[in-house]
């Protein structure tokens, strides 16, 4: 994810650079508490924390060359128990082109002419391949598993690397930064340094910067993720995470045999390093420990000289729903051979029953043996996803894998079986074909003008420069302020809240940990403070009305762990899922709250990024059902009343998945030429028509809002600011902003600019705030509709006529 919003057409480098990059500098969720430190008294020629950055910045971009022998320190005690880890790593760059970088298990060499990586769990391969003009964090992170292999291990990207080849380091080092704090000096090996806090709302980064070099010498990192990982094993008591940039220097004198590189013996050059499961080719399988649907133990090893074709799926695998009916039909191709044996394994976790396997397979009119994994003993394989396909030999050698489904219709994959039932091997043709098609997929996102890089991303997936637009006045709108705020600090997103018989209420986000409640005059009515861990945050708010009258509200932040449950006086009923703290996913990218079928109670709907899917919750905190047939989910919206007076939930991946009020799949949406990365519904007219709409990005950073139908046509569509919001502002509001009028769509832009739409998707106005948004909101106040903006300064209400 970039920023608060995800895009799933923006490259892979986009997200790593940003989402890694600011996690190892900034923290992506809050991080451990830090002990108060003195500030800096104040001098009257004393630099600011921003002058000292820039400095910083601009040494390392005029330096030559630069040098470091360095390590990351984690620290823990777990039940009373200290634990330490620590990561060398290093760093030596001589412009404009020589490099050596080793970070856990990765040595990337760049000696002016080539490229050179290799890796230590990977002997069989070294990249090897012309040099780029000008080495970038592109160069560094277009391979994937040469990516992981150096950043993955440190669990972040190194901070030097960003400050030597990215353009524009500051654009990473402050964005969502809120504060950067100077504090009192510190010493390391006798170098006095400054000392910078960099504070987010989701956690804070010491800096220390040489005061006569403007080296940086230390980075003290937020935790919260390791104490999430680490509680897994007990009690977390304490933890700290510190980078040490030993013997730091710029314009050092730098010997040439540095840049020399020794490949592996034996290694096999490539561009690019192949995935796991393609570096099984040609290796003798490892001993896979199935079972059958009787629970019979099942292993190739028992039946040599037989060609076994393994095809691995799952109940909530929908792209497997495609492959396997391709599956039988081969399988059918070879039925009365008895050289060639076919499988279907299972990898549904063990409470998926034989029958739900069975029930799949009689719906895709699908044959084939059914195995399972109780051992996941398959995971030596090295595959991530699914479907994946293997053929294994007759003298148990993985000879060819199949990842996705087949884009020639199996034909490839009846000429390796074939050429395998005459003897030859196939295994050298099927990593050969594989890397081709891998290297013009990855080269696919580079931009081949762009020789200064060697093949840099396309210029797209950056992120636009965000600068706030001068204050404007609206076009039709009459604004009149009504009242202001500075009673709340730091607001968030703003939630009205319609009075049972009397007037709104307005429940508005405070400094990630509390919601302030406001009346519809502005006054302070109560601070709830939300009963959350240490680790945990709140940025967006929902809430829905039950058949009983009562309300209901859900809190949560994108990319935390849990989402949080509250009833109408803010007394807390469920953290969901109660035990993700302890055992983390990927982290929840929205959720929202209301009653799908009809019973008059709400429950809680939650969409997932990774392979979690979208869960049914009720207000206790129970799960009622889970969805796992759509994937990387971005944004759940509830549909309007079916003729069944039911609702479906509508989930926003790379398409827009349609789930019913029981949890089935009740078909997508899919609208040509798009996707989205939010989506909303409403009747607008107030005629019992729901209207659509949804953000697009067809690169990081765009904003274009789009009209559609259920059926997938687009209707219209409207360009807002390019850029990614600082703060997770809710990118879509539904409000009547004219008294006898419709409601009609209302955005906040990056750039402070606030853009109302109607129902045809034609404009109705624009202006400028002057000010970045935080919160924004449509409400009645006084019988008149009003529009109410939070930004850093406060809150402000506005009579709109």
């Amino acid at each position: 994810m970039v920023g608060f919003y995800r895009s799933n057409n923006c490259g892979r480098f986009a997200a790593i650079v940003v989402c890694l990059g600011l996690a190892l500098l900034l923290g992506c969720t809050r991080g451990e508490r830090q002990p108060k430190e003195k500030e800096a008294p104040e001098k009257p020629e004393q630099l600011t924390g921003q002058e000292i950055l820039q400095r910083m910045v601009a040494a390392y971009r005029d330096s030559a060359s630069y040098s470091d022998q360095g390590k990351v320190r984690l620290d823990f005690v777990i039940d009373g128990q200290k634990e330490d880890k620590v990561q060398p790593f290093s760093l030596t760059f001589a412009r404009p082109n020589k490099l050596r970088l080793q970070a856990d298990l990765a040595t990337i060499v760049c000696d002016g002419e080539n490229f050179y990586a290799k890796i230590e769990d990977v002997p069989d391969f070294a990249a090897r391949k012309p040099a780029p003009k000008r080495p970038t964090m592109e160069t560094l992170l277009s391979d994937p598993v040469l990516a992981e292999a150096w950043a993955g291990g440190i669990g972040d990207l190194l901070p030097q690397v960003l400050l030597l080849l990215t353009d524009d380091p500051l654009k990473y080092l402050l964005n969502g930064v809120e504060e950067v704090a100077l504090l009192e000096s510190g010493e390391i090996d006798g170098r006095q340094c400054y000392r910078l806090r960099l504070s987010r709302a989701d956690g804070a980064a010491t800096f220390w910067i040489d005061e006569e070099s403007f080296v940086l010498r230390r980075l003290v990192m937020p935790t919260n993720v390791f104490r999430q990982e680490l509680s897994r094993y007990g009690r977390v008591d304490s933890v700290s995470r510190v980078a040490d940039f030993i013997d730091a220097r710029l314009d050092a004198n730098i010997p040439p045999q540095t840049f020399e590189f020794t490949s592996p013996k034996g290694a096999e050059h490539v561009k690019y390093f192949p995935p796991g499961p393609i570096r099984m080719l040609g290796k003798k399988s490892p001993k896979l420990n199935f079972v059958d649907l009787d629970g019979k133990p099942f292993t190739i090893q028992t039946s040599p000289g037989k060609i076994f074709v393994l095809d691995f799926w799952a109940t909530w695998c929908k792209p497997c729903y495609q492959t396997l009916p391709n599956f039988e039909k081969l399988r059918l191709k070879y039925k009365d051979n008895p050289k060639v044996a076919f499988y279907a394994v299972s990898v549904d976790e063990p409470n998926t029953g034989n029958d739900e396997l069975m029930k799949t397979f009689d719906e895709l009119k699908v044959a084939a043996p059914i195995l399972r994994d109780p051992e996941q003993s398959a995971a030596a394989l090295k595959f991530l996803g699914i479907p994946t396909l293997f053929v294994i030999g007759p003298d148990g050698v993985v000879e060819y894998c199949q990842q996705g489904g087949s884009p020639d219709g199996g034909e490839g994959l009846v000429k390796k079986i074939d050429a395998l039932l005459a003897g030859k091997s196939v295994f050298r043709e099927s990593f050969r074909e594989f890397m081709e098609s891998y290297a013009g997929m990855i080269e696919a996102q580079l931009n081949p003008e762009d020789e200064s890089s060697g093949g840099r991303l396309i210029e797209e997936q950056k992120l636009p420069e965000v600068k706030i637009a001068p204050k404007s006045d609206p076009a039709r709108l009459k604004l009149a302020s009504l009242w202001k705020s500075a009673e709340v600090k730091s607001p968030g997103n703003v939630l009205a809240v319609p009075g049972n018989g009397g007037p709104a209420r307005l429940m508005v986000v405070e400094q990630w940990k509390s919601v302030a409640e406001l009346s519809a005059d502005g006054k302070l009515i109560a601070l709830h403070k939300l009963e959350l861990d240490e680790s945990e945050a709140v940025g967006n708010l929902r809430t829905a009305v039950g058949g009983d009258g009562r309300r209901y509200y859900v809190a949560f932040l994108i990319s935390q762990q849990r989402c949080h449950i509250y009833d109408e006086n803010w007394k807390l009923l469920a953290h969901y899922p109660d035990n993700a703290l302890k055992n983390p996913h990927s982290g929840i990218a929205d959720a929202a709250i209301g009653d799908l079928d009809g019973d008059g109670k709400p429950n809680v709907y939650v969409g997932y990024f990774g392979l979690a899917g979208v869960q049914g919750v009720s207000l206790e905190g129970k799960r009622l059902w889970a969805n796992r047939s759509v994937s990387d989910v971005i944004c759940v919206a509830i549909g309007g009343p079916t003729p069944k007076g039911n609702r479906d939930l509508f989930c926003a991946s790379n398409r827009i998945v349609v789930i019913d009020h029981e949890g089935k799949s009740n078909g997508q949406i899919v609208v040509p030429d798009r996707s989205f990365n939010w989506i909303a519904t409403a009747d607008l007219l107030g005629d019992g028509r729901w209207h659509w709409c949804g953000l697009s990005a067809a690169t990081t950073g765009e904003n274009v809002l789009v009209g559609f139908t259920p059926d997938g046509k687009q209707l219209w569509d409207y360009t807002l600011p390019a850029g990614v919001p600082q703060k997770p502002i809710e990118p879509i509001v539904v409000g009547r902003l004219a008294r006898d009028g419709p409601e009609r769509w209302i955005l906040p832009g990056v750039d402070g600019s606030v853009h109302v739409i109607s129902a045809d998707g034609a404009p109705f106005d624009k202006f400028n705030y002057g000010a970045e948004l935080h919160g924004l909101t449509a409400v009645e106040i006084n019988g008149r509709p009003a529009l109410v903006v939070a930004t850093a300064e406060g809150i402000e209400a506005w009579e709109v006529n």
